[in-house]
């Protein structure tokens, strides 16, 4: 392994590490004015989930690290391809798609990720982020739907260092 590809995973670890983001789950993000999620209609029956991630120029997904999407049905009308309620996908390529049935019903679809990303003009320059997006959902005869989509905003890393991630 060469010295700095050694070094940035290095620098990965040890944000983690500092921002508790190795083991711990993504905690809440505010949607910042302007980008809650509207109550989508769906159809009852097959289906999608689709989540895509927007980055800034210059900023890259870092692909040796573990980013992770959770994907929670909570009290939403959605059941995951394996009849489950909650679906984890790691080192998801965007946008990242998964198979669900919708059953009639309404409520909340909940999307909680762990991004690390890095600038790609700056070696061993990488962060980390983590959030929650809410999406509403209601499922009801009539509706032409069949997918939820939501993407997942990652902004420039602020002059601390600290990411500003957002569901937009």
């Amino acid at each position: 392994m060469n010295a700095r590809r050694c070094f940035c995973l290095l620098t990965i670890l040890a944000v983690a590490l500092l921002f508790g983001c190795a083991d711990s789950e993504p905690g809440p993000v505010a949607a910042p004015e302007g980008t809650e999620y509207a109550d989508t209609d769906i159809a009852p029956g097959p289906g999608s989930v689709t989540v895509a991630l927007k980055m800034p120029e210059g900023y890259k997904i870092n692909s040796a690290a573990p980013t992770k999407i959770v994907l929670k049905a909570g009290d939403a009308p959605v059941t995951f391809a394996d009849g489950g309620n909650e679906i984890v996908l790691e080192k998801p390529t965007f946008p990242a798609e998964t198979p669900v049935t919708f059953e009639t019903g309404g409520g909340t679809l909940e999307i909680q990720y762990v991004v690390y990303y890095c600038n790609t003009g700056v070696p061993a320059q990488c962060y980390t982020g983590r959030g929650q997006v809410n999406v509403p959902v209601t499922v009801k005869d009539g509706a032409k739907e069949t997918a939820v989509s939501a993407v997942l905003t990652v902004e420039p890393a602020a002059a601390t260092g600290q990411p500003d991630l957002s569901g937009g």
